[in-house]
């Protein structure tokens, strides 16, 4: 047993130590375009990409790659931080495209919607705690998370929480879409949105969305070449959200969950690629 602690133990800080580096040498925000490879899958397992990003972004703290084919424009997130994943699953990821031409928001997909007892049960078998983060900075005092870690981050409970996203994270958030009324559809629609993650063995989480061109269109830019240019942002959203209710704590008066009760998020333009 402490072998096999002291193996996870250090393949997960060779992750981190890897991933920092890796994170230090990206952009803040996607500086080029891409054309996405013609095997590309939603299905959260970033095999066609081979596990690279083209950026990653400090205040949200997330690797991401958008790209295109002539159909759809897809957004590829990675999150390493248990407390980030953690907010992913609670609040969600809003992907937002913005009007340049009148500097306004357009279309808000948002993705995973969860019920707040399986996202915690997905966290915990994903490998990361939940609630407060002992101790709180600057002070000796530990306090209690709302629940129990699993004591080894195994595969079979990766499984699990794997299992538990497909059962559950089954439906996307849609605002802004003139062709789609309902405020949520099912990642299995005929709209031709998809939405999936996944966490792989290290425990890391990805998020994927395919989003058709057409729905955006009219909200596109030219450029001097011709070429469509969208703004958007990306939003990793508070857990404190209408109808979520969190188990809040305090510890002088501040909430040492301010980080996941905060919402975080960037903005950026993206020139759609031609195809190779």
């Amino acid at each position: 047993m402490k072998n096999e602690l002291k193996l996870i133990f250090t393949s997960l800080i060779l992750l981190i130590i890897a991933s920092t580096v890796c994170a230090q040498k990206l952009p803040n925000k996607q500086e080029n375009s891409v054309y996405a490879p013609v095997n590309i899958k939603i299905d959260g397992r970033p095999r066609e990409w081979n596990n690279q990003f083209n950026a990653y972004n400090h205040s949200t703290q997330v690797f991401y790659t958008l790209a295109n084919d002539d159909d759809n424009l897809y957004l590829t997130i990675q999150a390493i931080s248990h407390r980030i994943i953690e907010k992913i699953i609670s609040g969600g990821i809003s992907f937002v495209i913005n009007d340049l031409a009148k500097s306004k928001k357009t279309v808000d997909i948002t993705y995973p919607k969860l019920p707040i007892p399986i996202g915690y049960k997905i966290i915990l078998n994903s490998g990361g705690t939940t609630s407060a983060r002992p101790p709180y900075p600057g002070s000796n005092v530990v306090v209690d998370t709302l629940y129990k870690p699993m004591p080894i981050a195994s595969d079979s409970l990766k499984g699990v929480a794997n299992l538990q996203l497909v059962q559950n994270a089954n439906t996307i958030g849609i605002k802004g879409i003139q062709e789609i009324t309902d405020p949520e559809i099912s990642i299995y629609n005929e709209y031709g949105i998809k939405a999936a993650s996944a966490f792989d063995h290290s425990g890391a989480y990805t998020y994927e969305l395919a989003l058709p061109l057409k729905y955006i269109q009219k909200y596109m830019q030219m450029t001097a070449e011709g070429i469509g240019k969208i703004g958007y942002t990306i939003k990793v959203n508070t857990r404190v959200q209408e109808g979520k209710h969190f188990r809040t704590y305090y510890l002088d008066g501040v909430d040492i969950d301010i980080d996941l009760d905060t919402t975080t998020d960037f903005s950026g333009e993206y020139t759609l690629a031609k195809k190779p």
